[in-house]
């Protein structure tokens, strides 16, 4: 027999292996949602610790909370580079769909110094689809709302020159619905259930389509290439609180991005890395008749990134010692079609982290300590208005220890800091006002959990406190505009359980479950009255049942406790939802029936939107 090679893949400088964190952390793999009707905010929102707050269903916008945060707290990475903006803070989650995705990570608290600057209340990281995993897929999906998904994947390697291969990969989706569900509209009075009616979700349709391309090439034995290039377009009507049949309102959004990363290996224990990337992002938004802000909207902005990440990562006896350096400008330029004026609000960050990672020689203990500093240098064109200018540290510890082959004790320690957005401080288009007194907002995290695992069963316990210095939350008005504040202090603590029990080879059970208290402890009237927008607790609960070739899921979750203000007047309605998945796969053919929200609970989303009922999916997906 001739003999076989098994060739590993080699590490990048940037890397980060999920399995040896500190910190609690969960990688949803790509067959968790390969044939789902859905984007990734809508497969986050499941999991311990994790809340997603969407205006109106499908495609509409998401943000996402972890472990009590606002939006604008959670740091969210595409292949390593931080999507957060300086002007927008939050992310839009349902911008990304998921036929590009490869994984999605979860840091819950501590952030690895690989991905730069961490967010106060976690990170999530988005990997595209890698090219070294050869594949094919076509997928088609139909549902309520006269939905429509089309989607495409192939990856694949090409001899170019003799011994060098060219890695390729390339997905494309497109995304329709009408958007047009039941629900009920409250007739502008939600004090006042007796002249409520049902009605038709107006002004609510979506159209969306995205494409990423990816290229890896060796150009040495040790030096890689590899180039990443996404774009996506987002057409989305927005319904207003009053659901009115005249509304127009509309947001137009295009998005594209290229990295190019170069991978050295120096030696057999250091490698080095050099990562440039730059994106553009255009938005559209019209309210002629001021139905979604304040007055007659008509805006046209544009996003311009540009930087540079150097990563080094050097193993050093029982230690890895990694560095990034990093190095951004963003440009926002907003035009007022409606008032002829422009503004141009521009933020310079450079950043430097360093992380020491050590593993006893069992392999039974480990730590991780990172220390990071950072700059911020904003540039605002408006007379009168004050400029963020300064250096801001932060640091982070954590322990693992694993005393046994089934049980891991873990412990974490950070101090993280978040500085305005500069929505929050000069005001968006209507959706929100300004408050240019804001300052800088700090916050120590900790976090202290323990995991049991064998061939049936894995659980976890963690328990988690953060305290907040001038916590910036954002409050509503009575006509749904928010205004960023400094509320002082602010403890947030909790716990999260997760368990995954396999009863039988057909059978198993899941179940997720966050209990958690934000309370305002600032030294004013608010003092002892909860944060306003934040769950106080969630669960969700799975039975699964494998027949044949056929998997069926019976899904519920749960979330309540929940206000708009700080004073605990306006509650936020509870969530009870019913869900049915079954998915059949043949050889290489796939058919996956998801029937949500059984009960047709009117539960609601975001801001008085009520959630859409019951609404039926189906997709078939063909792999070659």
């Amino acid at each position: 027999m001739a003999p076989v090679i098994v060739a590993a893949e080699k590490n990048s400088a940037d890397s980060i292996d999920t399995q040896y964190q500190t910190g609690r952390v969960t990688v949803i793999t790509r067959s968790q949602f390969d044939t789902k009707v859905a984007t990734v905010a809508d497969v986050l929102r499941n999991e311990a610790g994790v809340q997603v707050r969407q205006i109106s269903g499908l495609g509409s916008y998401a943000e996402v909370s972890i472990r009590g945060s606002t939006s604008s707290q959670v740091n969210i990475y595409v292949d390593g580079v931080l999507v957060n903006g300086a002007f927008g803070g939050s992310v839009d989650l349902s911008q990304f769909s998921l036929q590009g995705v490869e994984n999605i990570e979860i840091y819950r608290g501590s952030t690895p110094v690989q991905l730069g600057a961490p967010g106060i209340g976690g990170s999530i990281h988005i990997r595209t689809q890698s090219s070294a995993n050869p594949l094919g897929m076509i997928k088609a999906s139909a549902g309520s709302w006269e939905t429509q998904a089309f989607a495409f994947s192939y990856a694949a390697e090409s001899d170019i020159v003799s011994d060098e291969v060219l890695r390729y990969a390339i997905s494309a989706e497109t995304l329709s619905s009408d958007g047009d569900f039941r629900t009920v509209n409250q007739n502008s009075t939600p004090d006042d259930s007796t002249d409520d009616y049902s009605d038709r979700r107006h002004n609510n349709e979506l159209q969306q389509s995205t494409l990423t391309l990816t290229l890896e090439k060796p150009i040495s034995s040790e030096t890689r290439l590899k180039a990443v290039i996404q774009h996506a377009d987002k057409e989305k009507n927005l319904p207003d609180r009053a659901n009115r049949p005249t509304n127009n309102a509309r947001l137009e959004t295009s998005h594209t991005s290229a990295q190019l990363k170069f991978d050295h290996d120096l030696l057999s224990n250091h490698s080095l890395g050099l990562k440039l990337y730059t994106a553009v992002k255009n938005e559209e938004f019209s309210d002629p008749q001021s139905n979604i802000g304040n007055g007659v909207n008509d805006f046209d902005s544009r996003t311009t990134v540009g930087g540079a990440t150097f990563y080094s990562a050097q193993a050093i006896g029982s230690h890895v010692i990694s560095i990034s350096v990093d190095a951004k400008s963003e440009v926002y330029r907003d035009e007022d079609l409606a008032q002829n004026e422009e503004v141009e609000y521009s933020r310079d960050q450079f950043l430097i982290g360093v992380q020491d990672e050590w593993a006893s020689q069992d392999g039974d203990w480990l730590t991780n300590t990172a220390i990071r500093i950072f700059h911020i240098a904003d540039d605002v064109d408006e007379s009168g208005s004050e400029s963020l200018n300064d250096w801001y540290p932060g640091f982070q510890a954590g322990l693992m220890w694993e005393w046994s082959p089934a049980w891991q004790l873990r412990s974490n320690i950070s101090r993280d800091v978040r500085l305005p957005a500069l929505f929050e401080l000069f005001g968006d288009r209507g959706f929100s006002t300004g408050n240019e007194e804001l300052k800088p907002e700090t916050a120590w995290n900790t976090d202290l959990g323990i995991a049991f695992a064998t061939n049936s069963l894995r659980a976890a316990a963690t328990g988690f406190y953060r305290r907040l210095d001038d916590a910036i939350v954002t409050v509503y008005s009575s006509i749904g505009v928010g205004e960023a504040e400094n509320v002082g202090q602010a403890e947030i603590y909790g716990v999260e359980l997760e368990l995954d029990y396999s009863i039988s080879a057909l059978s198993s059970v899941s179940l997720k479950a966050t209990s958690q208290r934000a309370e305002d402890t600032s030294d004013t009237t608010f003092s002892g009255f909860k944060l306003p927008g934040i769950a106080t607790f969630e669960s969700y609960l799975s039975l699964t049942r494998k027949l044949g070739g056929m998997r069926c899921t019976l899904e519920y979750v749960h979330r309540s406790g929940g206000f708009y203000d700080r004073i605990g007047n306006e509650a936020i309605r509870d969530l009870n939802e019913f869900n049915f998945l079954a998915k059949w796969s043949v050889n290489k053919h796939s058919l996956e029936l998801s029937i949500e929200n059984l009960a047709d609970d009117p539960s609601e989303l975001y801001n008085s939107f009520i959630a859409p009922g019951r609404r039926a999916f189906i997709s078939y997906s063909r792999h070659f």
